[in-house]
């Protein structure tokens, strides 16, 4: 029941969205950055995020579950190139071996990233982060933690638009690099560490800074993209144990929003054997509402 809500929701936000023109949130330059399924873009604004992950993984008993986990978050501008964003999330996890399914809320999430670095003529962007989340906020039967964990992290955002004109082929494509140790309160130290690969290709870009593909309209917004996040644990219970997958898919991005739809394929036994999916919604407020409204107006002026 609730996959045809939710393609009901996503069909008809994406809908709207085809409706409202060219996108105008996130350029570096003349490269546009989007947020992906598995990290925010690297670029400080007021957005709002709802995700929708379906995946397969193991349980801290290691036993394999089916976890389907809906996620809302809201970015909001503090000061100049200072957002802060609060996340949200439930969980729903189905453990063959523990009858029936658990529901309720993970810890709630909040963080800082500042857009440190922008180079506009060579489409780079660099920021910076920390994330943490509020212990107490979240079900134990879920096994929400009892304690806190600091994720300091880098981002960084890179086009090919400089490249010359007799390697047009490679000027549309962009990556992300991202990185991310997590420290707990409970071990004092660095306890495993996160880390991203993202590349993408804009036929947006193409469209109208390479060449004129003479495509149908709709494709003219679609970014195909593969995503590679990692986690590597540091403990002695499982050093260097590394789970992750391999996230195929696509993103349609237009001027109010844009729609993701990804495939989630665990690189190993540790990471699942079964092929999950996400949907993502993520709603540009920069461009939403005028930028002299509340909405938009930084908290720390």
């Amino acid at each position: 029941m609730y996959m045809k809500i939710l393609f009901i929701f996503t069909l008809s936000f994406y809908l709207i969205l085809v409706s409202s023109g060219l996108k105008a949130h996130g350029f570096v330059g003349q490269r546009f950055f989007p947020a992906t399924v598995t990290m925010d873009d690297p670029i400080a604004g007021n957005d709002f995020n709802f995700i929708f992950f379906r995946i397969e993984a193991l349980n801290d008993d290691g036993n394999k579950v089916w976890t389907s986990n809906p996620q809302f978050a809201y970015d909001k501008i503090l000061i100049k190139n200072l957002q802060g964003t609060i996340t949200g999330s439930y969980l729903h996890i189905q453990n063959p071996e523990r009858m029936p399914a658990q529901n309720g809320f993970d810890d709630l999430a909040v963080s800082l990233l500042y857009q440190m670095i922008t180079i506009p003529d060579y489409e780079s962007v660099l920021s910076i982060g920390l994330d943490t989340n509020i212990v107490g906020t979240g079900n134990t039967g879920v096994d929400a933690d009892s304690f806190t964990t600091y994720s300091p992290s880098i981002i960084v955002g890179q086009g090919l638009g400089f490249l010359p004109e007799s390697l047009n082929l490679f000027r549309s494509f962009a990556f992300y690099t991202f990185g991310s140790p997590n420290y707990t309160t409970r071990d004092h130290r660095a306890v495993s560490v996160d880390y991203d690969f993202v590349v993408m290709y804009s036929l947006p870009y193409m469209q109208n800074f390479v060449k004129s593909l003479n495509t149908p309209f709709i494709m003219n917004h679609f970014m195909p993209i593969v995503e590679f996040p990692m986690n590597t644990c540091l403990v002695s219970a499982c050093a260097h144990l590394t789970t992750g997958t391999i996230n195929p898919g696509f993103i349609s991005v237009w001027k109010y929003g844009q729609v993701s739809v990804e495939s989630s394929i665990p690189i190993n036994k540790n990471s699942g054997t079964q092929v999950g999916f996400a949907i993502q919604v993520f709603l540009y407020i920069d461009d939403i509402f005028s930028p002299n409204s509340s909405i938009n107006r930084s908290i720390f002026s």
